[in-house]
């Protein structure tokens, strides 16, 4: 986590035995998965669509939509064509419920490896369409809340959802790739807690091929810095200085 993409990078460089290239040059195509996007909430959506087109206008790349689900059931496993893809990858995640989690046995948990192998060989194969040098394909997802989270009632206990990885949080990390999560806007709304005004961080990911961290870092920071938004985030309780658009986010000059 940082607060701009040169910390960010900084990390990287330190972190990971990759020398950087030229593979942003090589970033053709934006996935827009539709069994994620567009979400339900209006004001969010119109922040992670200017973020898309951020995206599009600032290296010239293609939005091609795509229906995992759908894709799944065309060119999946001939054998598991017919299993929903959100079926299949129910048992695939992390289960946050203790009570829950103690009833795997060890038998599930090799079965849901297998399974995560499958996925992450389709999903390469014929979404992000890997190759030996890389893909021309970034994908965008929807990640984090759009709203506050109280803390101050203790959630009932068993009521948490059952594990599964059929959502933009998990496809990366089954996956092995990068992703980057992008401040793109902050969404008001009025605290129960303190009674007046407060603005929620939004945020937006991206997820590139292996080895493309660095690129991806780049293709975050030039969208955002050639659209006049903000690449740093500010300390306190504003992500940004408030501006008088539908991100509500001071405009910058552009970089």
């Amino acid at each position: 986590m940082a607060r701009d993409p040169g910390t960010l990078q900084r990390i990287v460089d330190s972190s990971i035995n990759i020398k950087r290239d030229d593979s942003i040059k090589n970033i053709t195509e934006i996935i827009y998965p539709t069994d994620w996007l567009p979400t339900k909430d209006a004001a969010l959506m119109e922040m992670i669509e200017g973020f898309v087109k951020a995206l599009e206008k600032s290296h010239d790349l293609v939005r091609t939509e795509i229906s995992l689900s759908k894709e799944w059931s065309v060119t999946g496993p001939e054998e598991l064509r017919e299993t929903p893809l959100q079926d299949y990858l129910k048992r695939t995640g992390l289960s946050v419920n203790m009570d829950r989690g103690s009833q795997f046995t060890k038998d599930m948990f090799d079965e849901a490896e297998a399974q995560i192998k499958i996925f992450r060989e389709w999903l390469g194969t014929h979404v992000m369409k890997l190759d030996h040098s890389g893909s021309n394909r970034i994908m965008v997802v929807d990640v984090g809340l759009s709203g506050p989270l109280y803390r101050d009632r203790e959630p009932e206990p068993g009521n948490s959802p059952a594990g599964g990885s059929y959502n933009g949080n998990w496809v990366p990390t089954l996956l092995g790739l990068p992703q980057i999560v992008v401040p793109i806007g902050q969404k008001p709304y009025t605290s129960k807690i303190t009674d007046r005004t407060e603005y929620s961080p939004i945020v937006a990911g991206i997820i590139s091929a292996a080895g493309s961290d660095s690129a991806l870092i780049d293709i975050a920071k030039n969208a955002l810095s050639r659209s006049g938004w903000p690449t740093t985030v500010k300390a306190g309780r504003l992500m940004f200085d408030l501006g008088d658009n539908e991100r509500h986010v001071a405009h910058e000059a552009e970089s």
